[in-house]
């Protein structure tokens, strides 16, 4: 795992993995800690990078992937199928002996906090058939979510409707989607588009 400037500085080695195990960066924190998977499923154990280099195993393994971290560094997300399906957890990391807490119960992945820390963008776990992104309230001082709503289906935009090619998103301070959209196997393509759903929508008329 690496770390380099936005302007272009010197990489650091953060961390350092046998070939075998993968590293995923979830999330960072402004005073420099970073929450992480680490290897492959079904066991994949969800830690903690300290400024100090120190790491902390915040969730032992199993089948699951850390996404986001609250603003605030209070709350990690993460998905699991420890329930018999994947769906979204909440761990209070300011609470000592905290346990995760599961938070949707309708299928969810991919768990991506707004930058105010009181939404929380979410993946449905439909299969077959369309992704979708949903919001809800989130509450930061319970770490319960409030009603879903849908943001935006991808059938509706036309570009696909398998939900697998919906992967990793993020949501920018002015409520933007920056999304990773899987292109079809023979391309080996990975597309990133910014505001994609609208983007998209203009692309297709």
């Amino acid at each position: 795992m690496l770390r380099q400037p936005l302007d272009g500085g010197a990489i650091t080695i953060l961390l350092e993995n046998p070939p075998e195990t993968p590293l995923f960066a979830a999330a960072s924190h402004p005073d420099g800690r970073l929450v992480y998977s680490s290897g492959r499923l079904p066991e994949v154990e969800i830690r903690l990078l300290s400024p100090d280099g120190s790491v902390e195993v915040l969730v032992e393994a199993a089948r699951q992937m850390a996404t986001d971290l609250s603003p605030d560094g209070r709350w990690l997300v993460f998905h699991s199928d420890r329930s018999g399906q994947f769906e979204l957890y909440a761990l209070d990391l300011d609470a000592e002996g905290a346990r995760p807490r599961q938070i949707t119960s309708e299928g969810a992945l991919f768990g991506s906090f707004a930058p105010d820390g009181r939404s929380l963008y979410l993946r449905s776990r439909t299969y077959p058939g369309p992704a979708e992104i949903l919001r809800a309230p989130f509450d930061p001082t319970t770490g319960l979510l409030g009603e879903l709503e849908s943001v935006m289906t991808t059938a509706a935009q036309g570009y696909t409707s398998s939900w697998w090619q919906l992967g990793l998103f993020e949501v920018t301070e002015d409520g933007l989607i920056l999304a990773q959209l899987r292109a079809p196997p023979r391309t080996g393509r990975i597309v990133l588009v910014r505001n994609w759903a609208l983007e998209i929508a203009e692309r297709l008329r």
